[in-house]
């Protein structure tokens, strides 16, 4: 029944195309750069009108002190993006401009960490068993951990490409 709950989740926004997704989320961001969870509400509710995804529990993803009324667009916008359907080349181009805002092709390695927790926190609360199988890491501790290696970057790639099951142990993960 877990599974087949996850597999819905995985599957849900596979219509959404990523820059619809971002355009939604641009449309309701505050002047601030940050999106209230009402607003989240509202994209949930156009985006997946059968309710398989409770956006406050996205929010609370996002929120770090589970007290904050706001969180930041860019963080939450590159965790959508393993949801979201289309080509994966797509989803991966899009999540990396969220961070290269002067178009120059490169992001810092602090960036590289933040877009790869976002993307950690969303595959985690899609498929907890993902977590597990590292042994119950936070997704900050894992993009800290591994934000340059080659195996990350594999496994997002098939993350991206649709969550597709990936198999690797905590003894793959560069530290």
């Amino acid at each position: 029944e877990e599974e087949d709950e996850n597999e819905s989740k995985r599957l849900a926004l596979r219509h959404l195309d990523v820059h619809t997704a971002f355009e939604d989320l641009a449309a309701v961001t505050n002047s601030n750069g940050t999106i209230d969870r009402a607003s989240l509400r509202k994209c949930f509710a156009k985006w997946d009108p059968d309710h398989i995804f409770d956006s406050d529990d996205i929010f609370n993803l996002f929120d770090r002190d589970l007290n904050e009324e706001s969180i930041d667009f860019r963080e939450l916008a590159a965790g959508i993006t393993v949801l979201c359907g289309g080509e994966h080349e797509n989803r991966v181009e899009a999540a990396f401009a969220l961070y290269d805002l002067n178009g120059d092709g490169v992001i810092t390695p602090d960036e590289m960490r933040n877009m790869m927790e976002s993307v950690f926190k969303v595959v985690f609360y899609v498929d907890p068993s993902h977590r597990e199988k590292l042994g119950g890491i936070d997704p900050k501790e894992l993009a800290e951990s591994t934000w340059c290696s080659s195996v990350v970057t594999t496994f997002l790639i098939h993350l991206l490409r649709g969550l597709t099951r990936v198999t690797y142990t905590t003894n793959d993960l560069v530290t």
